[in-house]
């Protein structure tokens, strides 16, 4: 995956896409912001290697990959990959960062493409869910397309987050008027948020559109972030200690099986 250069022909999105890539990667170029650098690189590393665990997966539908950067990674590990966006300038914006690997894209609302039944190993579903108005319609709609014992894997910001408690954004089961949200939903970034799951929550949503959890566990601590002069292997650890409790875990990642 290659870095992207800016010119004067860049549309607008194309412009926000690389703002998150510089905030997420160019840490080491004196630019962007180191806590959002681990955030990020901490999630992008869990998922790859969760999906390196699993067997038999090959094909894989990336949903809402917005700058494309999992995909890129996956596709250069030898998966093979459908991105999907609901903007297409993230699609194209995207490319600019390719240098190999089989990725197709599919431009479009994931609800209304017309893509083949039972097709995936795999469906990702980074930092979506919290976007749409109907969660449990859309994880519905992807089971179609994972195979038969195929794999979904979800993540999502944790309402129980002690910054997220604070911030006013309501909790899934506290929405009363899901169609009120309808006009708000597929925004990108945290002004796109419409809710945020606890943890029960998420896991029952999940269950109850057809799938079994295989693996729930809390990503990202930044509070341990700003430790900076404690030697890495003690961050490591105290990561592993602060990602067991709702308080301080930032988001979520649910492997889940179709069944």
């Amino acid at each position: 995956m290659k870095k992207p250069v800016p010119d004067s022909s860049w549309k607008d999105y194309y412009r926000s896409l690389y703002a998150h890539d510089v905030n997420h990667f160019a840490v080491k170029d004196g630019e962007g912001s180191i806590r959002a650098s681990l955030q990020y690189s901490r999630r992008i590393t869990l998922m790859q290697d969760t999906i390196h665990k699993l067997p038999n997966v090959k094909r894989i539908l990336d949903v809402g990959c917005a700058q494309g950067n999992l995909s890129l990674l996956l596709a250069e590990q030898g998966y093979s990959l459908t991105a999907n966006d609901y903007n297409p300038e993230a699609l194209e914006y995207m490319m600019l960062k390719y240098e190999y690997g089989n990725i197709e894209l599919v431009p479009g609302n994931i609800e209304e493409l017309n893509l083949p039944e039972n097709s995936f190993d795999m469906v990702i579903f980074g930092e979506v869910i919290e976007h749409v108005a109907y969660p449990q319609n859309i994880l519905e709609i992807l089971r179609k397309l994972i195979r038969p014992e195929g794999y979904i894997l979800i993540t999502t910001p944790n309402h129980s987050f002690y910054r997220n408690i604070s911030s006013g954004m309501p909790n899934y089961r506290s929405i009363k008027d899901f169609k009120a949200l309808e006009s708000l939903q597929f925004k990108p970034d945290a002004d796109g948020h419409l809710f945020l799951f606890n943890r029960d929550e998420l896991i029952k949503i999940i269950e109850d559109s057809g799938y079994s959890i295989i693996k729930h566990q809390l990503i990202c601590t930044p509070l341990l972030y700003h430790f900076l002069f404690l030697p890495f292997f003690l961050r490591q650890q105290l990561n592993t200690i602060a990602e067991k409790s709702p308080y301080l875990g930032l988001g979520h990642l649910v492997l889940a099986q179709k069944t």
